[in-house]
């Protein structure tokens, strides 16, 4: 156990916030009425303790409140004359001490030494007049050792129930300490013990409660108590409430209360309402089913627990909180401030007037640069805005992994300049880091956005998840139908393909990432104003495209000039270079062609870029060509110019000719214009 933590280690962490100013001047001062007021409890038993619960999410910013009141109190506590009440703020992280047998000794320890360290700074005529409380500070390091070495076996407490504590041996005093009690009539083990069942006495000595000195206070601010074991977190609660629940101390537990609430409530599952013998019950069901269920029908399941969680809390903590959400505005400063090059506002120069020469070269120029860098940068902190919950450790990691991102691309020769390219990379950013399930179906699915951006633009936003969960089940069936009735029917089975493969996962994840805690919803990721990228593959490397291959149907006459183009494409023999390329077949032939045949854009992309890194620089081999080849002549209607876009860097210039005269692309193509053209 290690409860040295120096006080400068303590107020290292930032202390002034962007945001709760008021909120955190509102905890100060009821802290200080806390202290200075004399009037007893609502229950008549005397001044006791002052717990506060300062509630909120795991990342929402509650240590940053704790120590902008620690330094609060520290700042009054160091330009104090002495003369008045004394307030030390005790910074206690109670997950650091998770290890330990009970956090109430190394809390008494951490609390001993910041004591020591601030009473050994004083110069020599103040720790005159404060002599009590370096007396007081022995006391501290020995009330540790006291109530470890009490506090064992069994023994009732009220209201919580049967408290068992078994702790291990406990610390070694030091030898000074020990050596200064063999002088006394009492032995060392008599004053512990001692100690330990007048506690509560010693510690209103220490305070001055007791014996009319100066007042010496004690504000516990506890940290991370919702990230230790559920098991340790009680036995903290109750021992704030059995030991340190005497008149000058105050508690502001930081914690997330519903994570507690379930710990409290799995420490007291053994008490909840069980069926108390499934095995007998079940042989009674076995002998006399009628019986059973009439008996079984009379029970009431539902009793009632022995204490929930919210009232175990609400026994403990007296003034319950909850650190305030940021606005807009304030997430917009934030984001401003903390990754300003990122997203925040361009500099404003203002050049003398003697430099502003319309005939300036360049000028236009630059200034249209960077009119359009500040948009873009307006909307990136605009997408962070309305798709990152406002909690600052949520806003701190996404803006720390787009910005390392960026400079990964960078190192690999990939300036990200484009509008689109940040903010396609800036939403896989958020959705690694908010919903890494539906990140990790992208890797495999990489037109997820595309398809999330289509659905938008059919059903419009906000999205109306039962309206799109009935339409997918409705395709699905639709399409089990036409399988069902011509299996032939190619394109049927390419889109039930594509409904079960994809889209009906997809949408689980999407749904599944609303129902977390963060209230993270995908779909406010989307801007179909401002599409994603959909050459997605090259964003999960962060590598550049490098040089692509030339479109290999460099032969396809425009629309302009197809008028003249011959039905049989013999012509593209004469456009395309010799093939050298070795043949090569998809990794997953089902799967590629039933989303080439789906009559989808979006899963023929989704089907290239799956099968990218396989066939990049691959032609495809016979077997699988001629399997596509059949494909064709049974759904000839399915083969586009845009089709063969996304397939044509993958075919020989044998195969593409074959593909239109199978498909009769080009004669189609050529009705197509003659009867759009006037009579």
């Amino acid at each position: 156990m290690n409860a040295k933590i120096s006080t400068q280690e303590a107020l290292s962490a930032p202390t002034k916030l962007e945001y709760g100013t008021s909120f955190n001047k509102a905890l100060c001062t009821r802290l200080e009425r806390h202290f200075s007021d004399a009037a007893s409890d609502a229950e008549g038993q005397g001044k006791r303790a002052l717990v506060i619960g300062l509630f909120g999410e795991w990342g929402c910013g509650k240590t940053l409140h704790l120590r902008h009141i620690q330094q609060h109190f520290q700042n009054r506590l160091d330009t104090s004359n002495h003369d008045s009440e004394l307030t030390l703020p005790v910074f206690f992280n109670a997950w650091r001490y998770e290890a330990e047998e009970h956090l109430i000794i190394p809390l008494l320890k951490t609390t001993e030494h910041q004591l020591r360290q601030w009473y050994d700074a004083q110069t020599t005529p103040a720790k005159k007049a404060l002599k009590w409380v370096g007396d007081g500070i022995a006391k501290l390091g020995d009330s540790a050792v006291a109530i470890g070495c009490g506090i064992k076996g069994k023994f009732t407490v009220p209201v919580f129930g049967e408290l068992e504590i078994d702790p291990s041996t406990m610390v070694k005093e030091d030898r000074d300490r020990q050596s200064r009690r063999a002088k006394a009539k009492k032995s060392y083990t008599d004053d512990l013990e001692s100690l330990y069942y007048n506690f509560e006495t010693e510690m209103r000595h220490l305070t001055g409660r007791e014996n009319g000195k100066q007042k010496l206070n004690f504000l516990f601010l506890i940290d991370d108590l919702d990230r230790c074991l559920p098991e340790s977190a009680v036995k903290m609660l109750e021992s704030i409430k059995l030991f340190l629940d005497v008149e000058g101390c105050a508690f502001v537990l930081a914690l997330d209360d519903e994570v507690v609430e379930r710990g409290i409530a799995h420490r007291y599952r053994d008490y909840g309402p069980t069926h108390n013998n499934r095995a007998m019950e079940s042989i009674a069901h076995s002998l006399s089913p009628k019986r059973y269920r009439e008996f079984d029908g009379g029970h009431d399941h539902m009793q009632a627990n022995p204490i929930t969680g919210h009232e175990y809390l609400e026994k403990i903590v007296q003034l319950p909180v909850r650190v305030p959400a940021p606005s807009e505005q304030q997430v917009e400063a934030y984001l401003k401030k903390h990754f300003h090059s990122l997203f925040g506002d361009l500099d404003q120069r203002v050049e003398p007037d003697h430099k502003r020469d319309e005939a300036m070269p360049g000028r236009d120029r630059v200034e249209a640069q960077r009119a359009d860098e500040s948009k873009t940068r307006g909307l990136l902190r605009k997408l962070v805005e309305n798709a990152v919950p406002a909690v600052p450790r949520k806003l701190n990691r996404v803006g720390e992994l787009f910005g390392l991102c960026l400079e990964v691309a960078d190192e690999n020769n990939w300036r990200m300049t484009e509008r689109k390219e940040q903010l396609t990379l800036l939403r896989l950013v958020i959705l690694q880091l908010l919903a890494p399930d539906l990140y990790r179906f992208g890797r495999h699915y990489p037109v997820f956005l595309s398809q999330m951006e289509a659905w938008c633009s059919e059903h419009g936003k906000p999205m109306n998840l039962t309206l799109l969960d009935n339409d997918i089940r409705s395709r699905i069936a639709t399409h089990e139908s036409a399988v069902k009735a011509r299996p032939e029917d190619f394109e049927a089975a390419g889109k039930l393909y594509n409904l079960r493969r994809y889209y009906r996962p997809l949408f689980e994840l999407v749904r599944s990432a609303q129902q977390q805690r963060s209230r993270f919803d995908p779909f406010n990721l989307v801007d179909v104003e401002n599409p994603c990228d959909h050459d997605l593959i090259r964003y999960f490397s962060l590598e550049s495209k490098g040089e692509s291959r030339p479109f290999a149907g460099v032969g396809v006459p425009s629309t302009l000039s197809m008028k003249a183009a011959p039905a049989t494409g013999e012509f593209l023999h004469a456009t395309h270079a010799p093939d050298d390329r070795l043949p090569t077949a998809p990794s997953d032939p089902e799967g590629f062609f039933n989303q080439l045949f789906s009559g989808d854009e979006i899963a023929w992309r989704n089907a290239i870029e799956q099968e990218a890194e396989r066939l990049n620089g691959h032609v495809l081999d016979n077997s699988s060509f001629q399997s596509l080849l059949d494909r064709v002549r049974r759904a000839p209607q399915v083969v586009n110019v845009r089709w063969l876009e996304q397939l044509d860097a993958y075919l020989s210039a044998d195969q593409l000719v074959a593909l239109y005269r199978e498909s009769k692309l080009l004669q189609r193509l050529n009705d197509a214009i003659q009867g759009a053209q006037p009579s």
